[in-house]
């Protein structure tokens, strides 16, 4: 049955944040809402499932769009395939980059950043349900990183390949295309384990266009322009830096 998760528990071993709707046998509904952690569903509950994007964007190629500082290139790179534009969290948001979905772990707060580019983008997928527009209530594999949920989602929705843009691991002096972030103090060595992890268990080819991910993808090959794939995605809005 399925319940709405009302506090960040774990079932079945794995961690579930609360807002999100959770597939769960009767014994582990009946412990849940006895503990205060869920609720069984009511009228209100009535997003679609992530299922129904299952296959959505089969045989497209999907750009996965990070905060590092090699985003704006890569893009570039890789624009006259017009991908699919995942956004992790709220970068590509920042410089009004047009995301066709995001997705993203942490809560928002009130008004933050990560609040408004959850209202901007087509689909939002999270398990903060009351911000998602499709419920992340099928079996989901996060490798313990938000730009897991976005490969594995990619891969959910049917992409033909799937493009790292702006994926840096918070390498080199600048960690962020943009001013607004700090290093948010990951090693390299934890996240290219994260990434090796990923590998296993996704079914569209990996391709990292820069940055040290291409010691663990290889350097990718970007198809080159023809008459048929030269559209190019709309430029991003500047945003002035204060």
């Amino acid at each position: 049955m399925k319940v709405k998760i009302l506090r960040n528990t774990l079932v079945s071993g794995r961690e579930v944040c609360a807002g999100g709707i959770e597939q769960v046998t009767e014994k582990e509904a009946r412990d849940l809402i006895a503990a205060n952690k869920a609720r069984f569903l009511t009228g209100e509950d009535t997003k679609p499932s992530v299922a129904e994007l299952q296959g959505r964007f089969a045989g497209r190629p999907v750009a996965l769009l990070g905060g590092g500082p090699s985003l704006p290139t890569d893009i570039d790179k890789i624009s006259h395939l017009n991908p699919v534009l995942i956004g992790i969290n709220h970068h590509a948001h920042l410089h009004g980059y047009p995301c066709d979905c995001i997705v993203f772990f942490d809560a928002p707060a009130g008004t933050n950043e990560l609040a408004a580019a959850a209202q901007t983008a087509p689909l939002v997928v999270t398990p903060h349900g009351n911000h998602a527009t499709h419920m992340l209530d099928v079996p989901y594999i996060n490798h313990g990183m938000t730009a897991g949920l976005g490969v594995w989602l990619a891969d959910y929705m049917g992409a033909d390949s799937i493009w790292l843009c702006g994926m840096d691991c918070y390498t080199g002096q600048m960690k962020h295309f943009h001013s607004t972030e700090i290093n948010q103090g990951f090693d390299l060595a934890g996240q290219v384990a994260c990434w090796e992890r990923i590998t296993e268990h996704t079914r569209a080819p990996i391709k990292a266009i820069s940055g040290p991910l291409v010691d663990v993808f290889g350097k990718a090959r970007i198809p080159a322009k023809t008459v048929e794939t030269k559209k190019k995605r709309p430029a991003p809005r500047r945003k002035k830096q204060t």
